[in-house]
């Protein structure tokens, strides 16, 4: 029986959405760790606006 560890099981349980919005949270907290808007500006910028757009929160409480 294979093993699955308990974040592997809730992942397969997550929606598209929902586990694109863990992505986009774990990068900001990446490149916050890595020196945040000093040192990657656009990026950091661009992922707060994707993470806080109106169409993502319309499709990711859509599919909840």
């Amino acid at each position: 029986m294979p093993y699955f560890r308990e974040e592997d099981n809730k992942r397969k349980q997550n929606s598209w959405s929902g586990e694109a919005h863990s992505v986009l949270v774990l990068a900001i907290q990446t490149i916050d760790q890595l020196g945040g808007r000093e040192r990657f500006p656009d990026l950091r910028q661009r992922l707060d606006l994707i993470l806080n757009s109106e169409h993502w929160k319309e499709k990711y409480y859509e599919n909840k």
